[in-house]
């Protein structure tokens, strides 16, 4: 019997509740008769041999709700049975527990959890409430900054608590002639304290922007003893390049959905995985490039093409903001993600760097195969 742990641990729990609960009680209520209870039955078999006849309206719904109750238990079981308990009540609870984290994210903007991978997604402060930094200077540059003159300020209070009086030179005040110059040990830039500087207006701040990762894609995957298929059409999906060697297939497609993005490759309640960003949601470019990829396998397989084929995802406009929480997953989807151009994060490797070495030259004939699958 198929999931036969399954059925029985819904009929245990059915029959609990249809005998020792609903019906028990009912007996119990109506005849105070104890279902469970052998002095109960055997004052029951003792009136049917002392002649108990069934005339009152009570005893027959008395009988007849005893002799249906077993046909009553396996209809509801097998009722029961078709409805999918883990799906409909683990579902809702998950799509409650999601709703909460949300809501708590956007009240307090706390680490929030997106399937089984927990997310540092922190609330960004309002651009209102910071004071934009200077032309040409880092936020790094500006924190270590602050920093010096902190503890510049520090040292001349602590400087200033412990200064000798003019007495104790000796001298009178002429006796500062001869103290020794103070010095911080700190040296901060001056034109920190320019007070122009908070008159800036917002729109004249010009932060520098990502240096773009420029990369020869073509080349990098010619020289590396491919052979390359530009733009070719794979099911429904149209890619950017497929680079072939003598055992594995990679196949490139470019992610040109620029902004940050919190990816997710769990499936929720038999819907596809979605994407996230600020503004905006969308499927995982992932899931669907897996996808048409496993048909395109099964293509090859029937024309006698024996190569692993492997899907490349180069992200080149946005940010993947947990891409180190997902490289674990995406391991076991065997994808891999890189970057080039203005993709990111920097964590993840550049195309150069993602794509492996060339086992060995692959057949032209081949070649010839694996175009006519697309």
């Amino acid at each position: 019997m198929k999931n036969w742990k399954r059925n029985l641990l819904v009929g245990l729990v059915w029959g609990l509740i249809f005998f020792l609960w609903w019906m028990a009680d009912f007996y119990a209520r109506n005849w105070n008769f104890k279902l469970f209870s052998a002095d109960s039955w055997s004052y029951l078999y003792h009136e049917f041999i002392g002649g108990w006849v069934i005339s009152e309206t009570s005893d027959w719904i008395f009988v007849l709700v005893l002799l249906l109750s077993v046909p009553f238990f396996i209809i509801g079981w097998n009722i029961i049975l078709k409805v999918k308990w883990r799906k409909t009540i683990g579902g809702g609870l998950k799509k409650i527990w999601y709703a909460l984290r949300r809501f708590w994210h956007s009240l307090f903007g706390k680490n929030v959890i997106v399937g089984k991978q927990k997310v540092k997604y922190i609330r960004k402060k309002s651009h209102k409430k910071q004071r934009p930094a200077p032309l040409n200077i880092s936020a790094r540059a500006m924190e270590r900054q602050a920093q010096q003159r902190a503890n510049r300020e520090f040292a001349l209070q602590d400087t200033a608590n412990t200064m000798p009086t003019p007495s104790s030179f000796g001298g009178g005040m002429a006796g500062l002639s001869n103290a020794p110059e103070m010095s911080t040990g700190n040296s901060y830039p001056s034109f920190l304290d320019d007070p122009d500087l908070e008159n800036i207006s917002l729109d004249d701040i010009q932060l520098p922007a990502r240096e773009p990762l420029e990369e020869d894609i073509p080349d990098i995957l010619i020289k590396g003893g491919y052979q390359v298929i530009a733009n070719p059409q794979i099911g429904n999906m149209p890619v950017d390049f497929v680079a072939v060697e003598a055992q594995k297939i990679y196949v490139l497609s470019f992610d040109n959905e620029a902004g940050d993005w919190l990816a997710d490759e769990e499936r929720f309640n038999n819907e596809d995985p979605l994407w996230f960003s600020e503004s905006s949601h969308r499927v995982s470019p992932i899931f669907t490039f897996v996808r048409e990829l496993k048909q395109f396998a099964e293509r090859l397989k029937n024309a006698g093409v024996s190569h692993e084929v492997v899907p490349v995802l180069v992200v080149k406009e946005g940010t993947i903001i947990n891409a180190e929480d997902m490289q674990k997953t995406w391991d076991e989807m065997k994808i891999i993600v890189c970057r080039t151009h203005l993709g990111g994060p920097d964590e993840l490797p550049s195309v150069a760097q993602a794509m492996p070495a060339v086992s060995a030259s692959v057949e032209i004939s081949d070649i010839e195969k694996i175009r006519n699958a697309f």
